[in-house]
């Protein structure tokens, strides 16, 4: 400190002149000094915020089919007691199956060729098949927003009902020609041996679109550009589904929580799953305990299945939540077999990855 002060001494008995030079050097040597270290703390932070990966604002939604308000995607209630309520495809003709299978639809072949109406729906074997009422409905829903390159489908329901859970990936198309070709594959006919195109009307399911019911406005959307314009935005929609089922009670595929093969959630305080929703408390009836499951979209094992994200571009995915239910051999409903159940609660959602 002494020397600082003998350096001010100093330079008080020079001239003026020289005073005010040696001054401004002085000042000019501090301004250097303070300016080199802000530029290093800078400079430090500039190659930090290059090593973070830059996250767009995200935004997602769940909706309905073709990205409308989700007070359009509607459960309702089943009614898996339908009198008349016979397996029908899309062209309202009642579906005869193979007996004792119920699973695939027994078509009309004559020399190994399939047969169809005048207004190219299938024909069935009526002679050697049966109907057998509905055991399930699917509902078309979509899950749109921005600013990521993958997000996890979540699905929480309760067990009062005998009832099974699937959520396929879907692909959208405005006529029913291009849904029947998406729904079409080669199989092995049976009585030639030989692969021959399959038409699996099953995987296609209608939506009736309403209007003024987009509830992110007109984002522009990657898969699914949206035109208001009634030319472009017809009032039918098929979706159909594309590759296997992404969560399936049945076989536990997507379940975190399960109770081994059985269809019940784990009752026990030290799974994850039952104490963030109940704590210690174990005195709750079996069908209440909530089962969850989810999937990540896309897939990760899929290479070509990825969300585009351009200048943060939107993007809309569709799927289906397919609801089935057991039947007998007669195809009779099992749901309801001794007595009226309660309803199911059902829980639908997505957050990023």
């Amino acid at each position: 400190m002494s020397k600082i002060k003998q350096v001010f001494e100093r330079i008080g008995r020079l001239p003026r002149k020289t005073k005010i030079k040696t001054m401004l050097i002085l000042a000019f040597v501090v301004c250097l000094t303070v300016s080199a270290g802000v530029y290093a703390w800078f400079n430090a932070q500039k190659k930090a915020a290059e090593m973070f990966k830059v996250e767009f604002p995200n935004a997602l939604y769940i909706n309905a089919g073709h990205r409308e308000d989700r007070v359009n995607f509607e459960l309702g209630a089943i009614d898996v007691e339908q009198l008349d309520g016979y397996e029908t495809d899309e062209y309202g003709n009642i579906i005869y199956f193979a007996p004792n299978t119920y699973d695939t639809p027994l078509y009309l072949f004559d020399n190994g060729v399939q047969q169809f109406n005048e207004d190219d729906s299938p024909k069935y074997d009526t002679e050697n098949g049966v109907p057998h009422k509905v055991k399930s409905k699917q509902y078309a829903f979509s899950v749109s927003g921005a600013g990521m390159d993958s997000f996890i489908l979540q699905l929480g329901h309760t067990t009062n009902n005998k009832l099974n859970y699937r959520i396929y990936n879907a692909e959208q198309f405005t006529t029913i020609g291009a849904a029947i070709t998406a729904a079409t594959w080669d199989e092995v006919n049976p009585g030639t041996g030989e692969e021959e195109p399959v038409v699996h009307y099953e995987s296609i399911v209608k939506y009736d679109t309403s209007a003024n019911s987009h509830t992110e406005g007109q984002p522009v959307v990657a898969y699914d550009p949206f035109d208001d314009s009634e030319e472009a935005n017809p009032t039918t929609l098929y979706y159909v589904k594309k590759g296997a089922a992404l969560t399936d009670l049945s076989t536990g595929k997507g379940y975190l929580n399960q109770d081994g093969s059985s269809k019940l959630a784990k009752k026990q305080t030290s799974d994850t799953y039952y104490k963030e929703t109940y704590k210690t408390y174990t005195n709750v009836q079996d069908n209440a305990v909530p089962l969850y499951c989810q999937a990540v979209i896309p897939d990760p094992a899929d290479e070509d299945d990825l969300i585009e994200i351009d200048e943060n571009k939107g993007f809309s995915r569709y799927f289906i939540l397919e609801v089935t239910w057991q039947t007998n051999e007669l195809g009779q409903s099992l749901a309801n077999q001794s007595e009226d159940k309660e309803t199911d609660m059902l829980y639908l959602s997505a957050k990023r990855n």
